[in-house]
């Protein structure tokens, strides 16, 4: 896998565990809206960190999880803790709830007035 899409993929993986948790469809999932935005509290982040670690094997402390803010700052953290090379096994696989790796293009910038 190209390096320019690890992180589209792991966003998109980490946003269906977020939309499965949240009884949502994956695509009303924003991964940078802020987490305390998504409803995630402490518990449901628990529940959280304890899929990310069932279904990708990566193991994220609370801090480091609610450090992270979004679903792609988390992607970010996960990106620099792993090696790549897991990413692309674990793309490989079928991870239950994981929507096709989207595009994750960078928020519009809004201008001042």
């Amino acid at each position: 896998m190209e390096a320019k899409h690890r992180l589209a993929w792991l966003s998109g993986a980490l946003a269906g565990f977020v939309a499965a948790a949240l009884h949502l469809p994956p695509e009303k999932i924003d991964v940078y809206q802020p987490f305390s935005q998504l409803g995630i509290d402490s518990l449901l982040a628990a529940e959280l960190q304890a899929t990310v670690s069932a279904k990708l094997g990566i193991q994220i402390s609370a801090p480091q999880f609610i450090k992270a803010g979004t679903i792609v700052g988390l992607a970010q953290q996960l990106l620099e803790k792993i090696a790549v090379s897991y990413i692309d096994a674990a793309a490989d696989r079928t991870v239950e709830h994981a929507p096709p790796a989207p595009a994750t293009p960078p928020r519009p910038q809004v201008a001042a007035e």
